[in-house]
């Protein structure tokens, strides 16, 4: 009987240290509506050769499909992705290291967030 029990606690002890020990990947994670950062992923997040759309999730940057760069706006205007990280209201997944993009949509800058030029008086 106590062979028993102490088989059982030693299972279940097992399972918790490996349940609490284990790494929550974002691989194959769905997003339904969340917030997050998107921007160049050469030009902002620095993490490809090309410039193509990128996201941030979880401090992990992946690229996106579905969804290009010149779908919102020119991204090397003042405000383009290729010059600003932008918040954006997303819902996809994350597919071998890439997020497909069911829904992409940027959230408009915050003006504390814009640089502001002076303009001196005459």
């Amino acid at each position: 009987m106590i062979r028993h029990l102490y088989k059982t606690i030693t299972i279940i002890l097992f399972l918790v240290s490996t349940s609490i020990f284990a790494q929550e990947s974002n691989d194959n994670k769905r997003f339904v509506n969340t917030k997050a950062l998107a921007g160049c992923s050469k030009c902002v997040f620095h993490s490809s050769d090309k410039c193509s759309l990128a996201v941030k999730i979880d401090d992990e940057v992946y690229e996106v499909e579905g969804s290009s760069l010149k779908d919102h706006g020119r991204p090397r205007a003042k405000d383009g992705l290729c010059k600003v990280e932008r918040e954006a209201e997303i819902s996809g997944e994350i597919k071998d290291g890439k997020f497909l993009a069911f829904n992409f949509k940027l959230l408009p800058m915050q003006l504390d967030k814009l640089q502001l030029i002076e303009i001196e008086d005459p």
